[in-house]
């Protein structure tokens, strides 16, 4: 039989051992499992900060290609010629302000107010009088039409039907002036637009002593428009002569 100082002492390391056991258990979790929520903790610290820089560096991008601002002290030229987008000029100007002004290869003579979208007219000066039907065929009753936005189909249908030659829509749509070559014949009405909205201000540079063809057509004759007075009258395709005056979109 063991003396009770004896047991006492036994007990008493017991504790401590069961002291320092529990203890280390306690502590474990400082360990690494710690350190690996504090990489963690950085890790996510840092995605953040990447993706703030990502955001700031994509704001700025947009800032860098976003139209530049219109700018009162400048005039509507300088406005147009510096990048302003035509609804930003429309925010400060009426659509007639715009008439006349040079604008990707010639003379601006229509815009949609909706889209900002429009159209330029300029001449050119190798045509010469020309018939609007090809002498070599049979001028083609088309059917082409008259209104703002029918002049490129028109001329398409025209270069499709009577192929490579010397004729009007032929002209016009190889013409390459100031750097563009989509030019095209315009439709009556975009003719009239030339006429109304630049010649008759002393706009453009079509002549007062010609007539013009457009791309619309009428059984054997098509559309023509005297820019002395404004007249329009349907000459013979085939036999009579008029100029040319090409127009594109912008």
């Amino acid at each position: 039989m063991k003396p009770a100082a004896s047991l006492f002492l036994s007990w008493t390391l017991m504790g401590l051992i069961s002291c320092d056991s529990d203890d280390t258990k306690g502590t474990s979790d400082t360990g690494p499992n710690a350190a690996d929520d504090a990489d963690a903790d950085a890790d996510a610290d840092a995605d953040a900060d990447a993706d703030a820089d990502a955001d700031a560096d994509a704001d700025a991008d947009a800032d860098a290609d976003a139209d530049p601002s219109y700018d009162a002290e400048l005039s509507l030229q300088d406005n147009l010629d510096g990048g302003v987008s035509v609804l930003s000029i429309l925010e400060h100007h009426s659509v007639t302000e715009l008439y006349g002004l040079s604008h990707q290869g010639g003379y601006i003579f229509h815009v949609d107010e909706s889209t900002g979208a429009g159209m330029v007219s300029h001449s050119i000066s190798d045509s010469g009088p020309t018939h609007w039907n090809d002498f070599s065929n049979p001028a083609p009753d088309l059917g082409l039409g008259s209104a703002i936005g029918d002049g490129e189909s028109n001329t398409n249908a025209i270069v499709d039907a009577l192929g490579e030659d010397t004729y009007a829509a032929r002209y016009a749509f190889d013409a390459e002036t100031n750097g563009f070559s989509d030019w095209y014949l315009p439709s009556i009405d975009e003719l009239t637009a030339v006429y109304e909205n630049l010649h008759l201000a002393g706009l453009g540079d079509a002549s007062a002593g010609l007539s013009y063809w457009s791309s619309t057509d009428e059984a054997t004759g098509a559309w023509v428009i005297y820019f002395a007075n404004g007249s329009t009258y349907t000459p013979n395709k085939t036999h009579d002569h008029h100029d040319v005056l090409p127009v594109r979109n912008f």
